[in-house]
């Protein structure tokens, strides 16, 4: 909901006993992600020698963070209260203004430095097609929030993912069984199939179905 770059620090020491050590283990995860332009020397993502990154890494790191949906039990939080020992609250609000103020934005983080700009990473979904947009360098916070949305709308108004197969109804296709108690089986796919195209764009698809070796 909120930044807090000591938090950042003291998780890396937790987990990995240094924040070098959880830095090291950052750029391995980055290289496995196919994040060919993004160094980290530090955790928190503050000006440092030598780190550097762009938009479509930040995506694709993004992108990885969504499959965990625990995730979206933070999120979404618009506000929230910190209660202190000595019974003081703190009040913090998400700094991702389009969760509020966006239909479909669940996710998103914010960030500025004076080098890199105001920031924003969000993503947003409707009818079932998630989109993703990362604004860098922007001149102000009004203008990262309305560059996003502006991304958001163009994908929204063009773009559609397409229903291919549902998990819930089985294929045309049967599978003869030999020696079994029935004859043949029914054929279902383990997750729906989409096919992410422009509106209104008539696109064939082929299926193959190769028999399991066992």
């Amino acid at each position: 909901i909120a930044s807090a770059n000591d938090a950042c620090v003291a998780m890396a020491e937790k987990l990995f006993g240094s924040e070098q050590a959880f830095v090291d283990k950052m750029n391995e995860k980055a290289s496995e992600l196919g994040m060919d332009n993004t160094i980290f020397t530090n955790c928190t993502g503050l000006p440092s020698p030598g780190q550097y990154s762009c938009a479509k890494d930040v995506s694709t790191m993004f992108y990885n963070l969504l499959q965990h949906k625990d995730y979206y039990k933070f999120s979404t939080i618009w506000t929230d209260v910190v209660k202190h020992p000595n019974d003081r609250i703190t009040e913090i609000s998400n700094t991702n203004k389009l969760i509020r103020f966006y239909q479909g934005c669940d996710s998103g983080k914010t960030g500025y430095t004076s080098e890199a700009g105001h920031c924003l990473a969000a993503s947003a979904e409707r009818n079932g097609m998630r989109l993703i947009s990362v604004v860098i360098s922007a001149s102000n916070s009004k203008e990262r929030f309305f560059d996003v949305s502006s991304m958001f709308n163009f994908g929204f108004a063009n773009f559609t993912n397409k229903l291919i197969i549902d998990k819930e109804k089985p294929i045309s296709l049967d599978v003869k069984i030999n020696g079994g108690k029935k004859e043949q089986l029914e054929v279902v796919c383990q997750d729906s199939v989409y096919l992410f195209c422009k509106k209104n764009q008539k696109r064939s698809v082929e299926f193959s179905f190769e028999k399991p070796s066992k």
